[in-house]
């Protein structure tokens, strides 16, 4: 592990620790939720793992699934942090599917995503034993989490670029409707100074950490292009991409990010919709929505079911 992965792991460690520290017994232990935990999925036991909610009086209900993927800068935290995010989505409606997958440094770029890959084929296969309906599955994801969900939409949407990976979909089209809370899109190449943003994308690229004005024609060329293309996928945006509703925040320091991938997603003519967030009251800082003691991060996650709820009304 390098010095620079340890620290952002140790910082996103301290603020999740001092978030969680304000949540009372309503959030950490509702009596509402059927909570089947620590489901293998895959290969290693360590990471493949996911946990399945449903709402308590949903006994015999084909539900509507609802995948989550976690961020963390795709380098830290799990499932188990964003449990009670999750709960609370439950609540609408969903069996929602709690997901964990490799991390830096055990693994990298596009480690994440195919783990994704292995969910969606686990959950084809075996939805029917948790009462779930396979034929509806959506998502939703935040930071690196909203980066890894919208890369796979892009996959499973776009026949060429899914080519550009090893391994196989499982289904095109694979989800209705996506939410990408405050996701971090473009890796920040062309920007000529020290840019967290970049040198968390690099790690998880697993390319050197250098400032770009040290990196060589023939280094980008041969090292870093390639990898770079693959990440930001929304040039790879087709017509075919699921509905999508993006949200940012006024003060979320990505938030730019958001508005990139919309103008992609416009210029496709992909339903989206862009929402957001301003208060007066609190700063609404990056992936606010999981502090669940505010009044904004519960609009705007009523926002976020309401615009899937639709979605499962039509059809």
């Amino acid at each position: 592990m390098t010095k620079f992965t340890e620290m952002i792991r140790d910082l996103f460690e301290e603020t999740e620790q001092k978030q969680l520290a304000t949540f009372d017994e309503s959030i950490t232990n509702p009596d509402n939720v059927v909570i089947y935990e620590q489901i293998q999925y895959g290969a290693e036991k360590q990471w493949h793992t996911l946990d399945i909610y449903r709402p308590k009086d949903s006994v015999g209900e084909c539900l509507p699934i609802l995948v989550n993927v976690h961020g963390g800068a795709w380098m830290q935290s799990s499932k188990e942090r964003y449990k009670y995010y999750c709960w609370k989505l439950v609540q609408k409606g969903f069996a929602v599917v709690n997901i964990n997958y490799r991390l830096v440094p055990h693994a990298y770029f596009p480690a994440p995503v195919e783990d994704l890959n292995t969910v969606m084929t686990w959950i084809l296969e075996h939805a029917k034993e948790y009462n779930m309906d396979p034929s509806h599955i959506y998502g939703t994801g935040d930071s690196a989490g909203a980066q890894i969900l919208g890369q796979y939409a892009a996959i499973s949407s776009n026949e060429k670029y899914a080519g550009q990976f090893t391994f196989q979909i499982p289904k095109k089209n694979v989800f209705e409707a996506i939410v990408l809370n405050c996701g971090v899109y473009q890796v920040n190449y062309e920007c000529r100074r020290s840019d967290l943003v970049r040198m968390i994308a690099f790690e998880y690229l697993n390319l050197e950490n250098k400032n770009p004005e040290q990196i060589t024609e023939e280094e980008y060329h041969s090292l870093y292009e390639q990898k770079i293309d693959l990440f930001e996928f929304g040039k790879y945006v087709t017509s075919q991409f699921p509905d999508t509703l993006l949200v940012t925040s006024e003060t979320d320091f990505v938030k730019m990010h958001s508005l990139e991938l919309m103008r992609y997603l416009m210029e496709q003519n992909v339903n989206a919709r862009l929402y957001m967030c301003v208060s007066k009251e609190h700063e609404l800082n990056h992936v606010f929505n999981i502090n669940l003691k505010l009044q904004e991060a519960e609009r705007c996650n009523n926002e976020e079911m309401e615009f899937l709820i639709c979605h499962t009304k039509q059809n």
